[in-house]
């Protein structure tokens, strides 16, 4: 949600019109109107006004803005699917995998408890990462 969504939240749940809302501020109602079509952005003081009226934290008030979007330009705010770091992931949990079972293969008589052990700690790893990344694609 953008900064101008969460202003006309805020007003409407406040019961309050954008010259009620501008009398508070002691600003233009035009300029609230500017603020909740995203072309204007407060300044401080007009931040920690808008907070203090709607006793919400600025952190909360301020999420997801940043500097594109200031300027006007769209914001893609999911991340990428495919990642550098989820594909390399990926390789490690494959060759890891492949390393197992190949050494299983060639060690079929042998102790191969040890060798089980260490080779989940190379696919152990990348798994806890790819599960880290989907589930926080799912937020």
């Amino acid at each position: 949600m953008t900064f101008s969504e969460k202003v006309v939240l805020l007003r409407n749940q406040a019961n309050m019109t954008q010259e009620q809302l501008s009398d508070k501020l002691e600003v233009p109602r035009e300029l609230i109107s500017r603020w909740e079509s995203g072309t204007a952005m407060p300044d401080a003081d007009g931040l920690q006004k808008i907070c203090d009226i709607f006793q919400v934290p600025l952190d909360w008030l301020l999420t997801n803005i940043n500097r594109s979007e200031r300027q006007g330009k769209p914001v893609d705010e999911k991340p990428p699917l495919i990642t550098p770091l989820l594909v390399s992931s990926i390789v490690i949990l494959l060759a890891g995998v492949l390393c197992l079972v190949l050494n299983l293969l060639v060690t079929a008589n042998e102790e191969i408890l040890p060798q089980v052990v260490m080779y989940l700690c190379f696919i152990l790893a990348p798994i806890l990462f790819i599960l880290d990344q989907v589930f926080r694609r799912q937020k």
